[in-house]
């Protein structure tokens, strides 16, 4: 479900021991984070999955018609999700359509449970300019969180206070107008997915008509 905003951002980005409720540096690339565009979304006509068996949410099919919001410095837009995990994982890998302005700005995704509380984020610098990129963001111990099984995924746009290269940027989302393939949301249907490590009990499926995610601004 689309929420466009402005908001000051205030997370803390210092290196520290990383879990749940923190930011994870990933522009500082000193965590063995991978990031990387796999195409422009327009120049791709097959359809995008994976195949982990970690793969909890799939928004990334390329039907439907598409729409590209955007937001400026310190500017936020939320998704609602609900996946098909019943209990807060790791996350291995995001993936989403959308990007900055400018090559080497920095977008900042946080996720939050049902009741909005944070439970954790990362920021990162995008390498290319261009709102339509398709982008994976691979992370890697000990640069893992926590996300929860069902809430909301808040991309945000540096405003250049929260990062070492002091640049605002303007950032955007994709979204669509059908359901995910893979979990399920309310709305308009942002381009995304989710990948977590796999754990005992934590892939069984929850029916995709329960919970609706909750955002934290309204």
């Amino acid at each position: 479900m689309l929420r466009v905003g402005a908001v000051a951002l205030a997370l803390s980005i210092a290196p520290c021991a990383l879990g749940a409720g923190e930011v994870v540096p990933i522009f500082s690339n000193g965590n063995g984070a991978v990031v990387r565009a796999v195409g422009d979304e327009s120049a791709i006509t097959r359809p995008l999955t994976g195949r982990s068996e970690g793969i909890v949410y799939d928004a990334m099919l390329f039907e439907g018609n598409v729409q590209t919001p955007t937001t400026g410095p310190g500017g936020f837009i939320d998704e609602d999700y609900v996946s098909t995990i019943t209990t807060p994982s790791t996350l291995r890998e995001f993936m989403f359509v959308g990007g900055v302005e400018t090559a080497g700005h920095t977008v900042f995704f946080n996720f939050y449970d049902t009741s909005n509380n944070f439970a954790g984020g990362f920021g990162v610098s995008l390498p290319s300019a261009g709102f339509t990129l398709i982008w994976t963001i691979t992370l890697d111990d000990p640069s893992a969180i926590n996300i929860p099984a069902a809430g909301f995924v808040e991309l945000v746009a540096d405003d250049g206070t929260n990062n070492t290269d002091g640049m605002p940027t303007n950032a955007a989302w994709r979204y669509k107008d059908i359901g995910p393939a893979i979990g399920s949301t309310a709305g308009d249907v942002y381009r995304m997915k989710i990948d977590v490590i796999p754990t005992p009990g934590a892939l069984a499926l929850t029916g995709f008509g329960g919970l609706l995610a909750v955002r934290r601004r309204r």
